[in-house]
C-alpha cells in the first residue's frame, strides 16, 4: 500500500471518529407527544453522536444519556427524554450505528463519554440508559473506569445471547463472565410479552452479571395495556423517576 493511501485511511478513521463524537441540540418544544412518530423520525434522522435536548438551565453535575437499540424508529424514546430532561439534569440522545458488532460500538461510546467528560469538567455522575441492543453496548463499559461515578441501566437487553447479533458478530461479548465496576440494573421485561424474545425458545435476557441489580417488570401497566419490548423504556423511566424523588 502506497503512502498516499494509508493517509486517506488515516483521515478516513479520524472524521469517522470525529463525526461520533460531535453534539447538536434537541429542542425540549420539539419532543412532541402527540405527534410522537414525527418526533421519533427526527431524532433518528440525527447525524451519529451525542445530542443535547436544551430545556433551559441544567444541572452541570449529573447527566443522562439514552441510547436506542437495533433498528429504532426513536418515538419509543421521546417519553423518555422529556422525563429526563424535566428533572433538571442535562440530557443526551445518543445515535449510533447499530450494524456495529457490540465490542467496536462499545467502545465508541466510551470514547465519547470521554470526550464529554472532557469538556464537561464540572460532570460528577452519568445515568446511562440503553434499550434492546442498545442494552448489550451500555452494558460492555459495565468494567470500564470512568473518572466519575456511574449508573448504567440496560433495559429489555439480550445480554444471554441473540442469535441473530451473534451470526454476525463471532465475538458476541459473554457478560457472564463480566464483574461491574460500575453500577449495573438489567430491567428485564416478560419473556413472552416482548415482541423481540416472545418467539425465542430462552429468554435472552436472562444471565447472572456479578454486581449487578436485577429489575424484573411487571406483564401489563396498570391500566391493563401490554408492556411490551419499547414501552418497556416508558415503564422505567416512570419508576425511576419517582424512586428518585
Amino acid at each position: 500500500m502506497n503512502r498516499l493511501c494509508k493517509y486517506l485511511i488515516i483521515i478516513h478513521i479520524l472524521l469517522a471518529g470525529c463525526e461520533q463524537k460531535a453534539t447538536s441540540e434537541i429542542a425540549f418544544s420539539d419532543l412532541n407527544m402527540d405527534h410522537v412518530k414525527a418526533t421519533g423520525k427526527m431524532i433518528q434522522e440525527k447525524s451519529m453522536g451525542l445530542h443535547r435536548v436544551q430545556a433551559g438551565q441544567s444541572k452541570p453535575d449529573t447527566v443522562f444519556i439514552a441510547v436506542h437499540g437495533y433498528g429504532s424508529e426513536g418515538y419509543e424514546w421521546v417519553y423518555a427524554l422529556r422525563k429526563m430532561a424535566e428533572s433538571g439534569n442535562i440530557t443526551y440522545y445518543y445515535r449510533w450505528d447499530w450494524s456495529q458488532c457490540p465490542e467496536p460500538a462499545s467502545r465508541m461510546l466510551n470514547s465519547v463519554i470521554d470526550s464529554l467528560i472532557s469538556a464537561e469538567a464540572g460532570i460528577k455522575h452519568i445515568n446511562i440508559f440503553g434499550h434492546s441492543y442498545g442494552g448489550v453496548i451500555v452494558t460492555g463499559l459495565a468494567d470500564d473506569y470512568f473518572n466519575l461515578s456511574m449508573d448504567i441501566h440496560s433495559i429489555a437487553a439480550p445480554l444471554a445471547g441473540h442469535t441473530r447479533l451473534e451470526k454476525n458478530c463471532t465475538n458476541y461479548p459473554r457478560f457472564d463472565n463480566l464483574i461491574s465496576t460500575n453500577n449495573l440494573y438489567q430491567w428485564r421485561t416478560v419473556h413472552k410479552q416482548d415482541g423481540a424474545f416472545k418467539d425465542l425458545k430462552i429468554d435472552p435476557q436472562v444471565i447472572d452479571i456479578d454486581n449487578s441489580k436485577i429489575i424484573q417488570l411487571p406483564a401489563v401497566f396498570l391500566d391493563g395495556r401490554r408492556l411490551g419490548h419499547n414501552l418497556s423504556i416508558t415503564w422505567v423511566m416512570d419508576q425511576y423517576f419517582s424512586v428518585a424523588n
